[in-house]
């Protein structure tokens, strides 16, 4: 008799993840979908299957599918049979990564699974043309603390970089449409993110357990936000617009969020209602960013609260006066900005 007992949430997880991996490495061995298809249906029939062995073994088949070259500079690839470029891992010294656009004159489209898993790399930039970056790219790399992505990608795929636990700084491109399950699980130091306009879903998962993340902005494009997308992230505030998918979604799950281009209040960047540390903290680390060239991860509305000696700009200064300002509250003593700049 079939057991019909449903998978356990870490086996249904670990089954999208791999049917991802297979749509994201795009194999053409009819045989093989086949083989994966077969596999997948009587995971999803019966909790009495393997779930990870049986997946393994199909990934290990699928990836035996393919050769693998290496470029002068140490990174593996296959030509598939698009004409297009597939990175596959790194040989090299460096631990700054620049993803190379075209190999041997042919564009490169994506980053396969599990490429640089495990790897001593410490920032990755990803140029335009790369599509996809694939399933556990960037897993666990521990020394990873700048990720840099340039327009073209659209999916970040399933827990490409979970476990990053030093991921402080990602840019997203406009280009991207989706950010796949648990892509940024455990990433404790990643502070703020911008999702830019385009984007449209934001998968299970996807950024749990981000515990210092504190300021995370979402455009009108996103709608749709799976269960524990933000599920851990006990010092988040969202910054959404009003009526959006994303303000709705925050409003339904309790979770503290600031509209975008609402009035602000002077010193509360982030939006909790109260002016202290943390604000001070998000400034210096947006100052620092925009000093460095990455993008401006504040809003128009945090901008304004940041600005607190109104000079224009938002920096050190402006921290300061909010330590200031945090601490005579902290004592009992009536304050006000304006009091500090005398």
């Amino acid at each position: 008799m079939t057991d019909h007992t449903p998978m356990p949430p870490h086996a249904r997880a670990r089954l999208r993840m791999d049917m991802i991996q297979y749509k994201e490495m795009g194999y053409h061995d009819m045989k093989m979908n086949r083989l994966a298809a077969a596999m997948c249906a009587a995971l999803m029939l019966t909790a009495a299957v393997p779930v990870v062995t049986m997946m393994e073994e199909v990934t290990i088949i699928a990836k035996a599918s393919y050769a693998s070259d290496l470029t002068d500079d140490g990174y593996g690839y296959w030509i598939k049979e698009d004409d297009t470029v597939s990175i596959t891992y790194y040989n090299g010294t460096d631990t700054e990564y620049l993803i190379p656009s075209e190999i041997d004159g042919l564009p490169v489209s994506d980053i396969a699974p599990e490429a640089f898993k495990n790897c001593n790399v410490t920032s990755v930039t990803i140029p335009e043309g790369v599509k996809l970056i694939g399933s556990q790219s960037f897993m666990t790399c521990s020394f990873l603390t700048s990720v840099t992505i340039l327009e073209g990608v659209t999916v970040i795929g399933a827990w490409a970089f979970s476990g990053c636990e030093k991921l402080e700084y990602v840019s997203i491109p406009a280009s991207m449409d989706s950010i796949c399950d648990f892509a940024f699980l455990g990433c404790k130091s990643l502070t703020h993110l911008k999702i830019p306009e385009g984007v449209t879903e934001i998968d299970y998962g996807a950024f749990a357990d981000c515990t210092s993340l504190s300021s995370l902005i979402l455009p009108k494009s996103v709608t749709t936000i799976e269960e524990e997308a933000f599920s851990g992230c006990t010092s988040l505030t969202l910054s959404v617009y009003k009526d959006s998918y994303a303000h709705k979604y925050a409003e339904t799950n309790s979770i503290p969020y600031v509209l975008i281009g609402g009035d602000a209040t002077l010193g509360d960047v982030n939006g909790d209602g109260s002016v202290d540390a943390t604000d001070a903290s998000d400034i210096l680390v947006a100052s620092t960013e925009k000093a460095v060239g990455h993008e401006n991860a504040l809003t128009e509305a945090q901008q304004k609260a940041a600005d607190v000696n109104k000079d224009g700009q938002f920096d050190a200064v402006d921290a300061s006066y909010i330590l200031i300002y945090s601490t005579r509250k902290g004592t009992g003593q009536e304050s006000a900005f304006g009091d500090l700049f005398e």
